[in-house]
């Protein structure tokens, strides 16, 4: 593992500001999208059996590849559990999300 370019990574995640309001239409055509998205699946490949998981349980590792050949292969898909009232992403390192106003505003 090269040290310092880790250093470098982690310090480049860490500069952007915690609230960027610039950021904000982005996270809610995410939130709008997600569930068109899902509907698309399950209208497209109704037998498709999805599968919610946390971290642990996520089959793919890094390779994109995988996620396909078990949609293809097996009628397959794991994805990643989000928090309960439509709230995704659990980064809550030194406060609020990035996109989210210091009130922390849920996804409605």
């Amino acid at each position: 593992m090269d040290k310092a370019r880790s250093r470098a990574v982690a310090q480049a995640f860490d500069e952007p500001p915690m609230y960027d309001p610039k950021a904000i239409p982005s996270y809610e055509a995410m939130a709008r999208e997600t569930p068109d998205q899902y509907r698309a699946i399950k209208n497209r490949a109704s037998d498709l059996r999805l599968s919610p998981v946390n971290l642990e349980g996520y089959p793919y590792g890094a390779n994109p590849r995988e996620v396909a050949l078990d949609v293809g292969d097996k009628g397959h898909m794991a994805f990643f559990k989000t928090e309960p009232r439509g709230r995704c992403f659990r980064y809550r390192r030194r406060g609020q999300h990035r996109a989210e106003p210091p009130a922390a505003a849920a996804v409605r």
